[in-house]
């Protein structure tokens, strides 16, 4: 296999399972700062899962749980393309590219990390009753398309059958 930044298959691996394990490890010091119980931190190829015995009291140390995992990643994320570009510029080529497209990664996990936990937060308490309409459009199914949506469903027409 070939090698990137002057490091070794092995010594990337050992990077990933760091970058993972400063992630989970940053929800599992959270969650002991605030007298919560964390059982292990098994470690994957692909993540980790930072095992917390008991839920959160509060909103407030459920979101600080939450984030402060993915704000590990973005500063790890960000660390590795400053040195790319840094190494890329420094005569380090495709090496340092590769730890600018590591880097990228990283933040966009983090980025998708904090979408999930955003939308979690805003749905929290939301009943599908609060979203649903509650008179919803029957159309026969030999209905045409296009008469349909001209004459039923245009904005203009409120009025449902």
């Amino acid at each position: 296999m070939g090698r990137w930044c002057d490091l070794g298959d092995s010594d990337c691996y050992y990077f990933a399972l760091f970058r993972i394990f400063a992630h989970e490890l940053s929800h599992a010091a959270v969650a002991k700062a605030n007298d919560l119980p964390v059982k292990a931190i098994p470690l994957l190829a692909l993540g980790g899962v930072a095992q917390i015995e008991k839920e959160a009291e509060d909103a407030k140390t459920e979101f600080w749980m939450g984030i402060v995992g993915p704000i590990a990643s973005v500063i790890i994320g960000s660390a590795l393309i400053i040195l790319g570009i840094l190494r890329f510029f420094g005569g380090g080529g495709f090496g340092g590219l590769w730890l600018v497209f590591i880097g990228w990664f990283l933040l966009d996990a983090a980025r998708a990390s904090r979408a999930y936990l955003e939308t979690s937060e805003n749905l929290r308490g939301v009943r599908v009753a609060d979203v649903m309409t509650p008179n919803c459009l029957v159309v026969d199914s030999r209905d045409n398309l296009q008469t349909f949506a001209l004459t039923r469903a245009s904005l203009s027409q409120r009025r449902w059958k």
